[in-house]
C-alpha cells in the first residue's frame, strides 16, 4: 500500500488526544475519542489490503494474520513482560495478581471482555489497571480475525461488487446495535466488538466508496474543505464530549465522521497532517499508545496526577518510551519470520513459532502470577495484613444485600437467626456496619439484627438514584419496607445507616462525580446540577418526614456520618508499609469531616428535635481524637476501601450500638 502522509498524521492526532485525555490535560476531556479515530484508520487500511489482494488472487489468510501479528504482538509482549518484572518488585499481592490476569487476557486479545466484566472504563478502579488500554487492541484483533473471513466468503460466493454493499449493511447494523446497547448496557457497548465494529467498517466504506479527485483548483478547494471539516469534527468531539456521556452510540458519529472525511480528502503535504512532528508521532503512535498508560497509572499510584511538573515529566517519559519501543521492538519485529523463499509454508512456519512462543510465554507467566495469588511471599506479614483487610467485608453481603428488585431477603444477622431484636435499614454503609450492630445485642437476648440493606439507597421512599439501571428500584423497595414497618416488629429499634452526604454533594474520593452535586432525586423530579437552596430544603423535608414516619411505630437511631477517608485505606497503608515498616497511619482531619458533613449533621439534629423517638448515635469518639480521624490504627485498616468499615472496623462501634439495649 502506498504510504499516505494524511493517514500517518491522523494517527498522530488520535494518539495525541488520547494521551492528553489520560493525563488529565484541560480541554481534552473528550480525548477518549482518539480510539474511535484509530478504529476508522484500521478499518480503512485492512479493507484496502484484503480487497486488493482478493482482486489480484494474492490473498493469504495466514499471511494476513501474520502481518497483523508482526505489527501488534512483539511490542505488546515486551510491555507485558516489563510490567510483570517491575510489578513483582513493587506491586501488592492483590495488585500483582490482577496484573497477571490482565497480562494473560491482553496477550490473548480477550482483555476487552475481561475489563467489561470487571468495571466500566471510566470507573476509579479501572484507572489503576496497568493494561486497561489494551481493550482496544483486543477489539481490533477480533475484528482482524473475523473481517477477512467475511470478505473472503463474499468474494467466493458473490460478485466482487457485492462486498461494498455488504460492508455498508454491516455498518448500519452494528451502528444500530451500538445506539441501542449504549443506553442499556453501557459497559458492554463500550468494550465489545459488535457495538464497535461499525467504526472500523466506516473505514471500510471510505475505502470501498472512494472519491476520485482531479488536479483541478475546484477539487483542491473541496479537498481542503473536507479535511478542515473532518479535523474540526474531531476537535469538537474532544472539547464537547465527557466521560459521563453515553458512549459510543450516536455521539461517536462525530469523531468517526471526522476521521472518515480526513481520509476521504486524501490531502498529501497538508500542514495539519504532514508536518514533521505529526509524521514522527504518527510513526511511533502505536508504541506511544502502549507505554503512556502505565505512566499514567504510576502517577495515580504516586498521587501526582494534579501536579503539572509530574504530568509534564509523564508526557515526556511516554514519548521517550514510545520512541525506544519503536526503535528496538517494533522496527526489528517487522521482519520476524520473513525469508526470501517464495514457498508460503517455509516462510510462515518460523513466524508462527516465534509468535506462539511470545504469546505462550507471556500468557503462561501472567496466568501463573494470577494462579499463585500474586506471590504474597514477596511482601512482609504487615503488608499482607493491611492489604487483606480489603476482603474483610460483611460475610452475608452476597445473600443479604440487595442491588436490584424490591423483595428483601429478610436476613437476620447474629442470634438464633429467627428472632428480631433490632432492625438495620440503609445502604452500603449499613451493610458495612450491620455486624457491629448484631455484636451489640446482649447475650441474654437470643435474637439478631434484621438487615434491610439496598445498594446506594438513601432511606427515603420514592428516592431515585441518578445512575440506577432498569433493575434498580430503591424508591419502590423503600415504599414497600416503610409500609411493612408501619405494622411489623412494632417497638423494635431501627438503626438507620446511610452515606447521606454523598447523595447531596457527590463523592469525596477521586471519582468522576467528585463533589459533582446531588446523586438522588425524589418522586420523578428532575435532578439539579448543584445542591441549591431549593434542593436542600426539599431533601430536608423528605428526610425528616421519612424518619418521623418510622418513629411513629419504632424507636429510631440515626447513625451520624462515618468518617469518609477519601483514599483506599488498605491499599494506601499497605503501599506505605512496603516502603517503610514504620509508616504513618492513614488519617483524615476532623475539620475535613465536619466540613463534609455539616449539612447532614444539622439535618439529623433537626430530625431528632422534630420527633421524640428519634435518637442520634455519634461514631466520631470511636474513630477520632485530637482533631484526627483514623482510617487505620496499629497498622491495621478500619475500612475495606475509602469509606466502608471492614468487619474489624465496625466492631469499634459495638459499644455505641449497645446504648440501644
Amino acid at each position: 500500500m502506498i504510504f499516505r502522509q494524511d493517514i500517518n498524521g491522523l494517527r498522530a492526532l488520535a494518539v495525541l488526544i488520547v494521551v492528553l485525555f489520560h493525563f488529565g490535560i484541560p480541554y481534552a476531556q473528550g480525548g477518549f475519542v482518539g480510539v474511535d479515530v484509530f478504529f476508522v484508520i484500521s478499518g480503512y487500511l485492512m479493507t484496502g489490503i484484503i480487497v486488493r489482494r482478493l482482486e489480484t488472487g494474492k490473498f493469504s489468510l495466514l499471511g494476513f494474520y501474520l502481518d497483523r501479528a508482526r505489527r501488534i504482538i512483539p511490542a505488546l509482549a515486551a510491555l507485558c513482560g516489563v510490567l510483570l518484572l517491575l510489578g513483582g518488585l513493587w506491586l501488592l499481592p492483590t495488585e500483582y495478581r490482577l496484573l497477571g490476569k490482565h497480562v494473560a487476557s491482553s496477550i490473548s486479545f480477550l482483555s476487552n471482555a475481561v475489563f467489561w466484566l470487571e468495571s466500566g472504563y471510566f470507573d476509579l478502579e479501572s484507572h489503576q489497571k496497568w493494561l486497561l488500554h489494551t481493550w482496544s487492541l483486543s477489539v481490533e484483533w477480533q475484528f482482524y480475525l473475523l473481517y477477512p473471513l467475511l470478505l473472503l466468503g463474499v468474494f467466493r460466493l458473490c460478485r466482487a461488487n457485492t462486498v461494498r454493499w455488504l460492508v455498508l449493511a454491516a455498518t448500519l447494523l452494528s451502528f444500530a446495535l451500538s445506539v441501542y446497547a449504549s443506553s442499556r448496557w453501557a459497559s458492554a457497548a463500550f468494550y465489545l466488538l459488535p457495538t464497535r465494529a461499525w467504526e472500523m467498517l466506516v473505514g471500510g466504506i471510505v475505502c470501498l466508496f472512494p472519491l476520485h479527485w482531479q488536479p483541478t483548483p475546484r477539487h483542491a478547494v473541496l479537498r481542503r474543505g473536507l479535511e478542515g471539516l473532518g479535523f474540526g469534527l474531531i476537535i469538537a468531539s474532544v472539547l464537547l464530549n465527557r466521560p459521563a456521556d453515553i458512549w459510543p452510540g450516536w455521539l461517536a458519529l462525530l469523531p468517526v465522521s471526522g476521521a472518515a472525511l480526513l481520509v476521504w480528502s486524501a490531502r498529501q503535504g497538508s500542514l495539519l497532517t504532514a508536518n514533521p512532528l505529526s509524521q514522527w508521532l504518527g510513526t511511533v503512535s502505536y508504541s506511544v499508545y502502549l507505554w503512556h498508560w502505565p505512566v499514567v497509572v504510576v502517577l495515580n499510584y504516586l498521587d501526582k496526577t494534579s501536579d503539572p511538573l509530574w504530568v509534564g515529566a509523564g508526557l515526556l517519559t511516554s514519548a521517550l518510551l514510545g520512541a525506544a519501543s519503536f526503535r528496538w521492538v517494533e522496527t526489528p519485529s517487522r521482519h520476524l519470520g520473513l525469508s526470501s523463499s517464495t514457498t508460503a509454508a517455509v516462510s510462515h512456519r518460523p513466524a508462527l513459532l516465534q509468535f506462539a512462543a511470545m504469546v505462550g510465554t507471556v500468557g503462561v507467566l501472567g496466568a501463573g502470577v494470577f494462579a499463585l495469588q500474586g506471590l504474597p511471599m514477596r511482601v512482609s506479614p504487615a503488608v499482607r495484613l493491611a492489604e487483606q483487610e480489603s476482603l474483610n467485608k460483611n460475610p452475608v453481603r452476597q445473600a443479604c444485600f440487595l442491588e436490584s428488585g424490591t423483595q428483601s431477603p429478610d436476613c437476620i444477622v447474629g442470634g438464633d437467626g429467627k428472632t428480631v431484636r433490632v432492625i438495620v435499614l440503609g445502604d452500603s454503609h449499613a451493610d458495612a456496619s450491620v455486624g457491629g450492630v448484631a455484636a451489640a445485642i446482649p447475650p441474654s437476648q437470643t435474637g439478631g439484627a434484621l438487615f434491610l440493606g439496598y445498594m446506594s439507597c438513601l432511606s427515603i421512599p420514592g428516592v431515585h438514584f441518578k445512575l440506577g439501571d432498569q433493575g434498580y428500584q430503591c424508591g419502590d423497595y423503600l415504599k414497600t419496607v416503610f409500609a411493612r414497618l408501619a405494622t411489623a416488629y412494632r417497638d423494635v429499634p431501627i438503626v438507620v445507616i446511610n452515606r447521606t452526604s454523598v447523595y447531596v454533594w457527590g463523592h469525596n474520593e477521586d471519582t468522576l462525580d467528585k463533589f459533582a452535586g446531588p446523586l438522588v432525586s425524589f418522586d420523578g423530579l428532575p435532578l439539579p446540577r448543584r445542591a441549591d437552596a431549593a434542593y436542600l430544603a426539599g431533601f430536608k423535608q423528605r428526610y425528616v418526614a421519612a424518619m418521623c414516619a418510622l418513629a411513629e411505630t419504632h424507636p429510631v437511631y440515626l447513625l451520624q456520618p462515618i468518617p469518609e477517608i477519601g483514599v483506599d485505606v488498605p491499599k494506601t497503608l499497605a503501599r506505605r508499609l512496603m516502603r517503610d515498616p514504620h509508616a504513618a497511619e492513614v488519617t483524615l482531619d476532623m475539620a475535613d469531616y465536619q466540613a463534609r458533613h455539616a449539612f447532614t449533621l444539622a439535618l439529623m439534629e433537626t430530625t431528632r428535635q422534630a420527633c421524640p423517638r428519634i435518637h442520634l448515635l455519634d461514631p466520631t469518639p470511636y474513630f477520632c481524637q485530637d482533631g484526627t480521624c483514623f482510617g487505620s490504627q496499629q497498622h491495621r485498616p478500619l475500612y475495606y476501601d475509602n469509606n466502608h468499615l471492614s468487619e474489624h472496623g465496625n466492631r469499634r462501634l459495638t459499644p455505641l450500638f449497645r446504648l440501644m439495649f
